[in-house]
Order: structure tokens, then C-alpha cells, then sequence
């Protein structure tokens, strides 16, 4: 398995450089063993969950998903600010399933994948269930009080 993502890590950054890819990110090649997979778990879960930002973003679809990327981070923040921990066992179980996916589909296309497009493309499969993730672990009620609240002072 650790040498197929190495494999296919290198085949991609051969390919983004054949057909001269202008959105390689600049990334440690992996070696097929267990340290170099951790060693670069961090950066491969920070590129595939929040890249391009919006300091990267260079065209007008990179700006579009550096947006898009910004308001995932905007409710990352927010979910992490109303968690509350959920009570029923089979949301808390759906939440972690949806959590698990996400964690392993970002961890295997940060890993294998260097260019921001195709990692924007490989991201939507795992969005839904992000979502949702936020959504079971958030406090909601205080959410929509909070949501409520901003609009009345606005008025």
C-alpha cells in the first residue's frame, strides 16, 4: 500500500510536469515506508482540506476555490466554537464514520496528489460528509441564536 502512494505520488508530479500543470505545490517526495508517510501527514491533510487559500490563489478558478476553501475553514472554526458532544450514540457514531472518512479519503489525496486542481476535483466526495460531521457535533440551538441575534443588531 505505502508503495502504490509513492508510485502514484510520482507518476502525478511526472505528469503535472510533462504537461507543464501550473498549480504543482512544492511537496517532499514520499518514500515507501511508514516514516515518510507520517512525516508528511501533516502537510498532505493541511493541502487536501484547505489549498489553494486564498494567498495561493493566482486565476479566477483558483480564486473560486480558495473561497470556497475559506468558508470550509470559516465553519470548521465555527463548529469547533459550538461543540457541544452528542449525546445519541447513533449520531455520535455517524459523526465519527463521517469524520473517519473525510480524515482518510484528505489524508490518501494529500499524499498522492501535488496539484491544487485535482485535489480540488478528489475533495468533493468528502464534503457532504464534513458537513454533516459539523453539523452532528455542533450545538445548532445556539447556532441559530447566534445567527438570529447578529441579524437583529443589524436592523
Amino acid at each position: 500500500m505505502l508503495e502504490l502512494i509513492a508510485f502514484k505520488q510520482q507518476a502525478i508530479l511526472r505528469l503535472a510536469y510533462y504537461t507543464d500543470s501550473g498549480s504543482v505545490l512544492d511537496i517532499n517526495p514520499l518514500e515507501p515506508n511508514v516514516f515518510s508517510m507520517l512525516r508528511n501527514t501533516p502537510d498532505a491533510l493541511f493541502n487536501a482540506a484547505f489549498r489553494p487559500s486564498l494567498i495561493d490563489a493566482t486565476n479566477m478558478l483558483q480564486w473560486m476555490a480558495a473561497i470556497e476553501n475559506a468558508f470550509i475553514l470559516l465553519c470548521f472554526i465555527l463548529s469547533i466554537g459550538l461543540y457541544k458532544p452528542q449525546q445519541d450514540s447513533v449520531k455520535r457514531a455517524a459523526a465519527w464514520f463521517c469524520l473517519s472518512f473525510v480524515f482518510l479519503l484528505f489524508l490518501i489525496m494529500g499524499l498522492s496528489t501535488p496539484i491544487l486542481g485535482t485535489l480540488v476535483r478528489f475533495r468533493m466526495p468528502a464534503l457532504p460528509f464534513m458537513f454533516i460531521a459539523f453539523m452532528l457535533f455542533s450545538d445548532l440551538p445556539r447556532l441559530i441564536a447566534l445567527k438570529n441575534e447578529l441579524l437583529n443588531n443589524e436592523k
